[in-house]
């Protein structure tokens, strides 16, 4: 089964970078691309990857938003606890937070 991810950034370039890089691998599958927060959450929504590579800084809602927003949604947490979002920023260097959908699933050390 190949993990299906969803890359929302605003940066046109960064986008089909990134694309270009995970299509090199064989058990990933980007599904979808968003220009900013709003068609993140739509895509993903419809989608349901099990990624979603979230810029920090974009248009129309930013990915802080899009990320809580999608945490949030029934409709979306309900298909699977375990997904996970990467958020990027390039403002100050690369910052990366990773946001667990599930709340009540404990991290085992």
């Amino acid at each position: 089964m190949k993990i299906k991810i969803l890359i929302a950034d605003d940066h046109h370039v960064v986008r089909k970078g990134l694309v270009f890089f995970l299509q090199t691998q064989p058990d990933l599958e980007v599904v979808g691309e968003a220009s900013n927060g709003e068609e993140a959450i739509k895509l993903a929504t419809s989608l349901e990857p099990h990624i979603v590579l979230m810029d920090l800084s974009m248009p129309v809602l930013d990915g802080i938003e899009a990320t809580k927003e999608l945490k949030t949604s029934t409709a979306y947490t309900s298909h699977d606890s375990n997904k996970l979002f990467r958020s990027r920023s390039r403002d100050t260097g690369i910052r990366s937070r990773s946001f667990r959908l599930s709340a009540k699933r404990k991290r085992s050390r």
